[in-house]
């Protein structure tokens, strides 16, 4: 599962953006001069690519969603504020009912 989204991120990000895993289940996007309506419209195009993917053809059973906590605020005073606003952002969409962008 996890190299089936990897590949799908992929197709999905720039060549200058990052992609890291950050955690067991958790990654880390950075989309240099990137606002925060092109990061949504970039994370939407990635859960929509992993909850559309024939995960049946994985394992019968198998139903893969995505959510996303998104920040822009650059004058945080540390990247570990950035992630943690970010973090707060990912808890929201999970408390909203997952497979969802919150920003």
């Amino acid at each position: 599962v996890l190299r089936i989204v990897a590949r799908l991120m992929k197709t999905a990000v720039r060549s200058i953006d990052t992609v890291a895993r950050y955690g067991g289940e958790e990654l880390v996007f950075l989309l240099p001069e990137t606002d925060a309506e092109a990061a949504t419209g970039v994370c939407e195009k990635i859960r929509t690519a992993i909850a559309s993917y024939p995960w049946p053809d994985v394992h019968p059973e198998l139903r893969v969603t995505a959510s996303f906590g998104l920040t822009d605020d650059t004058t945080a005073a540390s990247a570990t504020q950035m992630l943690h606003a970010a973090d707060q952002k990912l808890f929201e969409a999970k408390r909203g009912g997952r497979n969802r962008v919150c920003g």
